[in-house]
């Protein structure tokens, strides 16, 4: 018999960080697994990229956010996804709890991806400002 899981309320969302986006797309996956990324070059044509379907790496990563906005790259090696509203600056919050003897654990990551959440580089002030309409 399997031991089902309780989803908890998210709640006390911490900043954890930031992350850039230029691409108009964001990666999750495990660092340790960044040895088989294939990076692509600058001659990479991106009308291509249905060639990459799946692939780890970013015409792979191209090609779902193109097609279906989403999608699990190589043998579960990362997931990807087109962001919500383009390039710019993405806060990143965490659910932290109390996890047994282990103390204090992420227990969910939500990235603000809104118009109010992103921040865009102002190139005339040399800071990033809040995108809220």
């Amino acid at each position: 018999m399997s031991k089902k899981i309780k989803a908890k309320k998210l709640n006390n969302l911490q900043l954890i960080g930031t992350f850039f986006v230029g691409s108009g797309q964001a990666i999750i996956g495990d660092p340790a697994h960044l040895d088989n990324w294939n990076p692509g070059t600058i001659d990479d044509d991106l009308d291509d990229h249905e060639k990459h379907a799946g692939e780890y790496g970013y015409m792979g990563a191209v090609n779902s956010t193109l097609t279906t906005g989403f999608n699990t790259l190589g043998d579960h090696d990362a997931t990807v996804f087109a962001t919500g509203n383009g390039d710019g600056l993405y806060p990143v919050y965490a659910q932290i709890e109390e996890y047994d003897e282990w103390g204090p654990r992420i227990w969910a990551v939500v990235i603000d991806m809104s118009r109010e959440g992103r921040y865009v580089f102002d190139k005339n002030q040399d800071i990033y400002e809040s995108c809220e309409e």
